[in-house]
């Protein structure tokens, strides 16, 4: 019988491989970007908890008490402002009051010019990289337990950890200011929990996937969508068991009761229940609308335009400027200026995000395109390796689903789902879908394993 729990000493092994290939690359290859872009915008949320214990925007004016606000969620950078040091209060003000991006900030379609000279300031964000190298060692762990429940073999549990730290993913976002740090791990423990679930349909498995799900969304408030999806999980648990229903009332109880906090403090703020401000939602569905505006020829200029790496340059040298220059922003006509005018004409509605959702369904044909443009624009995190990674891991799936065994396809819908939503809704860059960097090392690992191994996996049930 195939064991399906890890042994102390197996764990402690993967705990050593984990904390070994992050802190060889802490040592030889660690360098601390300034922040800028997105990074400033969480620099400053840090700041402003940590200086005046408040969550808000500072705008560049650090000597300035910040209003409350709730224009983002809040989890990330509550949690590295609990261990933010003195010097490292001084380096985010000085980056902010150096670098601010003022328009940026404000939540408008473009970027004004730095106010100064980040290069100057003090350099001291080692407490907060450490934090994020700390993250990506909950990932490399759960990824390796995750890989050894789906297939019992210890293979799985310390070569998956290796190749998703071969993606360099991790370490490159590690290295800035990005709630995508806090995301994988606690998405990639939403996928444990509900693996476990399904396989063993216990209520303390139903609870843990409702509070991992709220703090996700306490992260990224999109994965709120992910809802529907761990409710049909439950309901399919319910089916199989009767006895577990309830576990689906302590899934949806565990939801609220995590979440709940956060959405009283919002209430008190604006008297509407909400996870954060529709007006940033506004603004990033206008630049997603934008590119509704692309003819057919663009359309599909954008899959190569999309491609990792090289592929900006190569459509560039191949196609002609007209189908790719709009993608610039300085660019007549182009999909910037375009989201600008949009985002303003939807200011002078009551409610823009429903003008703009009523924009998006007046064009279910063109937008149901460039979704799907926008869906292979961020299936790639980790570029050649993801590309690599997502044929082993296809081939790892009809391997699974030809001998019958769905898990994998199962906790494959929660990333999988949200590259489509985000592609529908958002301009979707690679590292929003960050996740699928452990199903595509789960590929890579069955690709390396010897053939002896493998065939013990057609004997399991």
């Amino acid at each position: 019988m195939t064991p399906s729990r890890i042994s102390v000493r197996q764990g402690l092994f993967l705990l050593a491989i984990s904390s070994a290939l992050l802190s060889f690359h802490w040592v030889f290859y660690i360098s601390i970007e300034i922040p800028h872009k997105d990074e400033i915008r969480y620099a400053d949320y840090v700041y402003s908890l940590s200086q005046y214990n408040i969550f808000g925007l500072n705008f560049g004016d650090t000597h300035t008490e910040p209003a409350r606000s709730f224009s983002n969620a809040p989890l990330y950078p509550l949690v590295l402002s609990s261990i933010t040091s003195e010097n490292t209060e001084t380096s985010l003000a000085c980056y902010l009051e150096q670098s601010a991006r003022i328009d940026c900030l404000n939540g408008n379609a473009s970027c004004g010019p730095p106010a100064g000279n980040a290069e100057s300031c003090p350099h001291q964000l080692e407490p907060l990289i450490l934090t994020n190298y700390v993250l990506a060692g909950i990932s490399l762990i759960l990824t390796g337990l995750i890989g050894f429940r789906l297939f019992k073999l210890p293979a799985y549990l310390y070569l998956t950890p290796v190749f998703v730290f071969l993606s360099f993913t991790l370490t490159d976002y590690g290295q800035r200011i990005l709630v995508t740090n806090l995301v994988m791990p606690l998405f990639l423990g939403l996928q444990f929990s509900v693996l476990l679930w399904f396989e063993q349909r216990q209520i303390r498995y139903g609870i843990l996937a409702g509070v991992l799900l709220a703090l996700l969304t306490l992260t990224r408030p999109e994965y709120l969508y992910l809802l529907p999806f761990c409710l049909l999980c439950g309901l399919l648990i319910a089916i199989k068991s009767p006895r577990s229903r309830q576990s689906i009332v302590c899934f949806v109880l565990g939801f609220i009761l995590t979440i709940s906090p956060w959405l009283w403090r919002n209430h008190e703020l604006s008297s509407q229940w909400q996870l954060v401000d529709n007006r940033y939602g506004a603004f990033i569905l206008a630049q997603r609308l934008a590119y509704n505006d692309m003819s057919t020829k663009e359309w599909l200029t954008s899959f190569v335009f999309w491609f990792p790496d090289v592929g900006d340059n190569i459509a560039k040298n191949v196609f002609p400027p007209y189908l790719t220059d709009r993608h610039e922003a300085g660019a007549q006509n182009s999909y910037n200026e375009i989201a600008k005018q949009l985002y303003a004409e939807s200011a002078n509605h009551n409610h823009p995000m429903q003008w703009l959702l009523g924009q998006m369904f007046s064009q279910p044909v063109m937008h149901t395109l460039t979704t799907l443009s926008f869906s292979w624009r961020g299936l790639f995190p980790g570029k050649w390796w993801a590309i690599g990674g997502f044929f082993t891991y296809l081939l790892l799936l009809y391997r699974e689903l030809k001998n019958r065994r769905f898990a994998l396809l199962w906790i494959s819908a929660l990333p999988f789902y949200m590259l489509l939503l985000r592609a529908g809704v958002s301009l979707n860059v690679a590292r929003y879908n960050l996740p699928l960097i452990a199903l595509y090392a789960l590929g890579w690992t069955h690709l390396v394993l010897p053939t002896r191994y493998k065939s013990k996996l057609n004997h399991q049930t």
